[in-house]
C-alpha cells in the first residue's frame, strides 16, 4: 500500500537523524584517555560512535545486545531478572575500582537493565514490583519515582560506588529530558513526590510485597553532588527532523504536540478525532506529528504495546473513513511484548478485518492488538540504536 510504505519511510529517515553517531559528532569528549561506562538499549551505538574519536581505556556496558569487540553485560527488560542484578553488580565493581576520568552513556532500558535492590527486597518482590508499576497507568516519573526508593542505584544512589571524577551523556527518552527521570537518574538526584503516596493515590499500595512497603515506608532522601550531565538527543529532536523530512516529501507538516501521555486506548481515540476534524479543513497532503509515550492498564494477557494498542483503538475510531492513514511507533526497536517496532493503519485496515470477521473490541479488551495487527497486517520492523520515546504520525490526503 503506498501511503504506508510512504509514512514509514519518512519515519525511518527521521530514526537515521537521532542515531547516537550523529548526535555525538558535535559533542566536545574528554582531551585526556578516559573509561567509559554504560547503561541502556543506545549505549552500544553511543559507545561505537565515541571509541571512532577518542582515546579509552576499556568499555564496560549494560545493554540488550552483543559486541564481539569489547564487554556488554547483558541486561533484562522490562522487567529486572537474574541478568540485570548479575550485570549490575559486575559494572558496580568495575566502577568502583577505576581511577582516571570516565564518560558514563546513559539511554532509555537502563531503569530495568541496571538495578540493584535495597536490603530485604528479593529479586522475586523486586519483579512483582516492577509488574505492578507497569501494568497500572502510572506516568513514568511516577514509576521511577517508586524505583528510586527501592533501589540501590537509582537517584543518584549509583554515585555511592563511583568515587572517580567524570559526567554523563544522556539520550533522552523522557518528558522534558529531565536528567533524573532517564533510566530513574542512576547518577543524578532529585527529590521527588512520596513513593508510598503515589501507589496509595492509584490504591495499589497494598498490593507490593510487604518488603517493598516496609522500604517504603522508611524511605529516605541522600544528598550527593551530582556529576556533570549532558543532553545528546531527545524526541524533539525527532519530532523536528520528522517535520523536515515529511517536507521534502512535498507534504504539509504540523507538530501538534511533544508530551502525549495517558491511557494508550483514550490517545488512539484523540488522535482520530483531531484528524478527522483537520482533514475538513485541509486542502493539501498534510502530515500531523506528535510526541510523548502513553501507558496502558493492562487487563489481559495478549501480545502487543502501548502503541499497537493505540493503533487498534484508533482504528475502531476510524473504521471506514478515507484519507487518514496513521502510524503509531516506538524509537528503541521494539513494542512491549511484540517483536515489532509500532504499526501503520488506515480505512482498508478496518475492511480487512470486518472480512475476518475479527471483534475488535474483543483484542482491546484482551490487551492483544499485537496478535490483531499479525492477522490483518500493519506491524512495522524498524532496525534501531536509539531511544527517544514514541510518536504517533498522521497523514491527511483530502
Amino acid at each position: 500500500m503506498y501511503k504506508m510504505i510512504d509514512l514509514e519511510k519518512i519515519f525511518t529517515k527521521a530514526l537515521e537523524e537521532v542515531r547516537p553517531d550523529k548526535l555525538l559528532k558535535e559533542v566536545e569528549l574528554p582531551k585526556e584517555k578516559f573509561h567509559i561506562f554504560g547503561v541502556g538499549k543506545a549505549s552500544i551505538e553511543m559507545a561505537e560512535a565515541i571509541i571512532k574519536r577518542a582515546e579509552v581505556y576499556n568499555v564496560n556496558l549494560i545493554s540488550n545486545s552483543e559486541r564481539e569487540d569489547f564487554e556488554v553485560l547483558k541486561g533484562d527488560h522490562p522487567i529486572p531478572a537474574e541478568n540485570s542484578i548479575s550485570s549490575t553488580k559486575a559494572l558496580l565493581k568495575k566502577m568502583k575500582d577505576v581511577k582516571g576520568r570516565y564518560l558514563f552513556l546513559l539511554s532509555g532500558g537502563a531503569s530495568a537493565m541496571f538495578e540493584l535492590p535495597e536490603d530485604g527486597i528479593s529479586l522475586k518482590d523486586l519483579q512483582k514490583s516492577y509488574k505492578l508499576l507497569l501494568s497500572n497507568p502510572l506516568s513514568i516519573d511516577e514509576v521511577n519515582c517508586v524505583r528510586k526508593a527501592i533501589s540501590k542505584v537509582k537517584g543518584g544512589k549509583t554515585l555511592n560506588f563511583l568515587k572517580a571524577e567524570g559526567e554523563v551523556l544522556v539520550l533522552s527518552d523522557v518528558f522534558g529530558d529531565d536528567f533524573s527521570v532517564v533510566g530513574s537518574g542512576p547518577l543524578f538526584a532529585k527529590e521527588c513526590d512520596n513513593p508510598k503516596e503515589i501507589l496509595q493515590r492509584f490504591r495499589i499500595f497494598e498490593k507490593f510485597p510487604d518488603s517493598v512497603k516496609k522500604v517504603l515506608e522508611g524511605k529516605k532522601v541522600e544528598s550527593f553532588q551530582n556529576p556533570k550531565h549532558t543532553l545528546i538527543g531527545g524526541n524533539r529532536i525527532f519530532l523536528n527532523a520528522l517535520s523536515k523530512i515529511g517536507k521534502a516529501e512535498g507534504l504539509e507538516t504540523e507538530i501538534c504536540g511533544v508530551d502525549f501521555k495517558g491511557e494508550a486506548r483514550e490517545i488512539g481515540k484523540f488522535i482520530v478525532s483531531i484528524a478527522k476534524a483537520k482533514l475538513e479543513k485541509v486542502s493539501k497532503p498534510t502530515l500531523l506529528i506528535f510526541g510523548g509515550e502513553s501507558s496502558v492498564t493492562v487487563r489481559g494477557k495478549g501480545i502487543g504495546g502501548r502503541n499497537h494498542e493505540i493503533g487498534l483503538s484508533a482504528l475502531i475510531e476510524l473504521r471506514e473513513s478515507s484519507g487518514i492513514t496513521i502510524l503509531a511507533s516506538g524509537t528503541d526497536g521494539k513494542d512491549g511484548t511484540s517483536s515489532a517496532t509500532g504499526v501503520l493503519l488506515n480505512s482498508e485496515s478496518y475492511k480487512f478485518a470486518k472480512l475476518l470477521h475479527l471483534n475488535l473490541h474483543n483484542y482491546l479488551n484482551w490487551n492483544d492488538s499485537g496478535t490483531l495487527f499479525q492477522l490483518i497486517g500493519g506491524s512495522i520492523f524498524t532496525k534501531s540504536g536509539t531511544n527517544v520515546m514514541d510518536t504517533i504520525l498522521i497523514l491527511l490526503e483530502p
